[in-house]
């Protein structure tokens, strides 16, 4: 993945892989999709 140079924009789609992981083990979800879809949602709502 190309890094921008910029540490919290290179660390972000890290970041979005574990929430995904935990979304889909607390919930007990195997489709990553829906559990995008809900992160997708969730972060529109706030």
């Amino acid at each position: 993945m190309k890094t921008t140079g910029i540490t919290t924009l290179d660390h972000a789609p890290q970041v979005v892989a574990e929430w995904l992981n935990l979304l889909q083990d607390d919930l007990g979800w195997l489709d990553r999709g829906r559990a995008l879809l809900l992160l997708r949602e969730t972060l529109h709502a706030v």
